[in-house]
């Protein structure tokens, strides 16, 4: 039934297209394209969504982002069988999963395609099995340990297929050590074959997602992190050699500020919960103890690892809090409240035990007091909603349908990258147009595919590519063709100054000479006056609303159309001598920066 419920809950409200949230958008991509994603490539997520896009729905995205609707699903069924197994309640196993599929952070995630929610129901099913392996370890009856063994290769079957999905399942590792030692001893002492079947069945789904990433890889796929051709190439992927991200910052800085990114991680969990949620898990902590204090040591080590530890440990969880990383912070939270929801479904239950021996004459109480805990969830649930969100698309259209069919267009930002992506590889929309993204000029698997698929290009890169001597590509392509860029890449590289230029929507256009851009200025006028009305950009119609955290591309895409805006005014004062056009697109960018909630 909970599963059922959060289904309801969630199919209504997935984004109906693409999503920019997280990589979502380049996670659809791969998908389609049987690609290679960012490192460490995803390949059984890859392999899942290029099955869900061929389904005969909708559009291509919502086939994919409904995958995350179902697996948190399936998660939500997990939960309610584990806590079923640990508390012998229904009750308790209705009301804790129900706190689950009501977080917050655990809605929003089930709205679009990503990696977390497949990574969720894995460690929801690995606690499940674990805690099966302990209990029939214990049971006396079965001195061959045969109902064990069977909860233990399928743990290590699907712990193999995890691992082949989403690095932070080994977050889950110590909570199963706790379970899994004793009945794994148990089991290969009493036959030793056992401990090979078990490493076979790790290792051969994770060998086997692995290797069809490096097949995929070698057909040349449009997006392929890492251009995967041998083993020294393959490794380097699975360890992100060559991903740089909030992980791997500066090791000196990662002992700075850990209380404040412990507070981080607990202002976005108590958000997803709130307090009467964390009051019933500490009651399950206490109370699970007298029952089973290996299990109790298990969820707590499971909440505390993937969650407070993994905060601390995490740059991620910076110092510097903006709304930006606080959406790619709120992506990490949800693996950590499936323990939590355990908890909440002992503490469910010992109320219940409590209140059945001493409210004899109103059996209906528990149920009444599991909906004090679950009801007040509903509001915020209900809130996360993307069924109606465009803006997704809007943005790739807005980057690649405005430029002419023949120009270079040069992004930067993970948003704007995977979002051109999609209209390029997934839409063909790009046409002879040529979008690079200079940031990854400097790995040398990139510099490899551009001399594969675009030799002149490559041939024109200086000897040590930088996002501050871009203008050298520059200098040879705009003899050739129109240069787009995006706004950033003029404040990284001074000498792109050296050029004239014209706000494009979200892009700019640069120049050959102050005469080249005089004889496009009614071109330029003409932009102008249209984005001024709305016309000729997906985006600037739709709907930005404040918001303080997430999700993330409610707080990227408001910053792109509020810049484009205030750029476009700009250039109508001060090039065109528009002021009155200038006062409206003005405006325009300010309540695109401050526009109220819904």
């Amino acid at each position: 039934m909970p599963a059922l419920v959060a289904l309801v809950l969630y199919l209504p409200r997935v984004c109906p297209t693409l999503a920019l949230v997280g990589d979502s958008a380049e996670l659809v991509t791969t998908g389609v394209t049987h690609g290679v994603a960012h490192a460490p490539g995803f390949p059984l997520y890859t392999l899942v969504v290029s099955l869900f896009v061929k389904l005969p729905l909708l559009e291509i995205p919502w086939r994919a982002n409904v995958s995350s609707a179902l697996f948190h699903g399936a998660t939500i069924g997990v939960v309610a069988a584990l806590i079923g197994r640990i508390t012998g309640s229904a009750l308790a196993a209705i009301a804790g999963s129900l706190t689950l599929a009501l977080a917050k952070a655990f809605v929003l995630s089930s709205l679009y395609a990503e990696v977390f929610p497949l990574n969720d129901l894995f460690f929801a099913t690995v606690l499940l099995l674990a805690c099966g392996s302990h209990r029939a370890a214990r049971d006396l009856d079965d001195p061959t340990r045969r109902r064990a063994h069977g909860a233990l290769w399928r743990l290590a079957l699907v712990a193999g297929l995890a691992s082949a999905d989403q690095q932070t399942i080994v977050l889950s590792a110590p909570a199963l050590a706790v379970l899994v030692a004793q009945p794994l001893f148990a089991a290969v002492r009493a036959r030793p074959a056992r401990l090979l079947l078990y490493l076979v069945l790790f290792l051969g789904p994770f060998a086997a997602c692995y290797g069809d990433l490096w097949l995929a890889a070698a057909r040349h796929p449009p997006v392929s992190w890492g251009d995967v051709h041998d083993v020294t190439s393959l490794w380097r992927l699975f360890t992100r050699a060559d991903y740089w991200d909030h992980f791997h910052r500066d090791p000196m800085s990662a002992w700075e500020g850990l209380d404040r990114r412990a507070l981080l991680f607990a202002r976005l969990a108590f958000a997803s919960t709130g307090a009467i949620v964390c009051a019933f898990a500490a009651l399950g902590l206490a109370a699970h103890w007298s029952q089973s204090r290996l299990e109790t040591i298990s969820l707590a080590l499971a909440f505390a690892v993937a969650g407070p530890l993994f905060a601390v440990a995490t740059p991620l969880f910076v110092v510097a809090v903006s709304p930006e990383l606080m959406a790619l912070a709120e992506r990490f939270v949800s693996m950590s409240l499936i323990p939590l929801a355990v908890l909440v479904g002992c503490g469910v239950a010992a109320a219940e035990r409590w209140l059945r021996r001493r409210v004899r004459r109103m059996p209906f109480l528990p149920a009444v007091v599991a909906g004090i805990l679950v009801l007040p969830l509903a509001p915020s649930a209900m809130a996360e909603d993307m069924s109606a969100d465009r803006r997704g698309i809007a943005l790739a259209h807005d980057l690649v349908n405005q430029t002419p069919d023949d120009s270079l267009v040069l992004l930067t930002g993970d948003l704007n990258v995977q979002a051109a992506d999609y209209a390029c590889f997934v839409e063909n929309a790009c046409g002879h147009r040529i979008v690079l993204t200079p940031g990854l000029f400097f790995l040398p698997w990139r510099l490899t595919q551009l001399r594969r698929s675009l030799p002149d290009i490559a041939a024109e890169l200086p000897p040590v590519p930088r996002m501050t001597n871009i203008h050298e590509l520059v200098s040879t392509e705009i003899q050739k063709r129109p240069v787009y860029l995006m706004p950033d890449f003029m404040q990284k590289d001074p000498g792109l100054g050296a050029y004239a230029f014209a706000p494009d929507l979200l892009l700019v256009r640069l120049y050959a000479s102050a005469a080249a851009a005089a004889d496009d200025r009614a071109r330029v006028t003409s932009r102008a006056r249209a984005m001024g009305e709305d016309r000729d950009c997906e985006g600037c119609s739709l709907y930005f609303p404040s918001t303080d955290y997430h999700p993330q591309e409610e707080v990227l895409l408001k910053l792109a159309y509020a810049t484009a805006y205030a750029n476009q005014a700009r250039a109508a004062r001060l090039v065109l001598g528009e002021t009155a056009l200038s006062e409206i697109l003005r405006s325009k960018a300010g309540s695109i920066a401050s526009a109220p909630p819904p």
